[in-house]
């Protein structure tokens, strides 16, 4: 088969292929057990796990309940190949695919990038694993589709379709741990017709310091936040026009202490972590296997980390830094795809 593929990169986040119609959530995990697994990250459109050249690993919704991961990088240890590194606690989950981590692994939501840096890491800590419908990795270098910085690889989050079921639903959760004292409540509600499609989720948790295996605490592990999410999507004929928000507020988190920190008589946390995210897509389906995909966001990510060092016996603080990082991003994407003769197919993308 013939594919030729052209891309511009004019935006710093890049698309991927349109969502095709969902089944429902009990054909999904049919599927999955059964390896039909579609993805659309390595290819940048919609093709099965099996059909894909690169190294490629997925977290489906079914894995994601069962595993009860509290963030996406934590659910990524699931996948062979890929290291989940816990550099101290649940917001400090950062994936390692081929050995490399940082900025030089791309993070997506939908095909968009989650904008980042060194100090504020792709953790993707504030999205509700209970929306995911899954998670796709590719392992080794993905720069000619993602930028030069996806020496690593990709992890791309992709969510559920709003029109995946009709009618009106509902879901409550709730967590509890005995180790830390953990304590999670969340819920949602959504809403789909034939043409509009509403919905609305929120989760709260919290927890104190936890203890190793030795039954020793660990001191600076406490962590707690609040999330909200909602969206609206409209369908027109073969048009899709959907809106979506994110919002997070997480106060007062702790690095949970390490060797090094315990050396240094440190301790690092973080009173203010905020995320505001705002995305508009558009996307087409034809009667003939074309396909046409747009999207703009616009995200806002502030975080203020403080790092105290006490005396040995940490009774009295010695010194402090404080570091604040407020990262604004904003890009769109747009691609389009095109069959050509039998199955040779065109596709074209900034």
């Amino acid at each position: 088969m013939l594919k030729l593929t052209l891309w511009m990169l004019l935006a710093p986040g890049l698309a991927l292929g349109a969502e095709d119609p969902e089944p429902s959530q009990e054909e999904r995990d049919e599927g999955d057990e059964e390896g039909d697994v579609v993805v659309v990250t390595a290819t940048r459109d919609s093709r099965s796990a099996l059909d894909v050249a690169p190294a490629t690993g997925v977290v489906d919704a079914r894995q994601l309940r069962e595993g009860l991961a509290r963030s996406v990088s934590e659910a990524l240890a699931e996948v062979p190949g890929v290291e989940a590194r816990n550099e101290g606690g649940v917001y400090y989950w950062n994936p390692v695919l081929r050995g490399l981590s940082g900025r030089r692994v791309v993070m997506l939501l939908e095909g968009e990038r989650i904008p980042g840096n060194k100090p504020m890491g792709i953790t993707g800590f504030w999205l509700d694993t209970l929306a995911v419908r899954q998670i796709e990795v590719v392992r080794g270098p993905s720069s000619v589709l993602y930028g030069t910085d996806a020496l690593g690889g990709v992890v791309n989050v992709r969510l559920r379709d709003p029109f995946e079921e009709r009618g009106l639903h509902s879901r409550l959760s709730a967590r509890a741990g005995s180790n830390n004292g953990e304590a999670s409540l969340g819920g949602g509600v959504r809403w789909a017709s034939e043409r509009l499609a509403l919905s609305l989720s929120g989760r709260v948790r919290e927890a104190e310091d936890y203890r190793d295996g030795d039954g020793e605490v660990v001191l600076n592990s406490y962590y707690g936040d609040h999330n909200l999410a909602g969206s609206a999507a409209l369908r027109l004929g073969h048009h899709v026009l959907t809106l979506r928000h994110h919002a997070v507020d997480v106060q007062d988190v702790g690095k949970a202490r390490t060797a090094e920190d315990a050396a240094l008589h440190r301790l690092v946390h973080l009173p203010e972590d905020r995320v505001g995210r705002w995305s508009a897509s558009w996307a087409w389906q034809g009667s003939r296997g074309q396909e046409a995909h747009a999207s703009l966001y616009r995200q806002r990510s502030f975080r203020q980390n403080i790092a105290d060092i006490h005396t040995s016996d940490m009774s009295a603080l010695v010194t402090r830094t404080e570091k604040e990082a407020d990262i604004h991003g904003l890009g769109g994407t747009g691609w389009a795809l095109l069959p050509l003769h039998r199955r040779d197919e065109l596709t074209v993308g900034l």
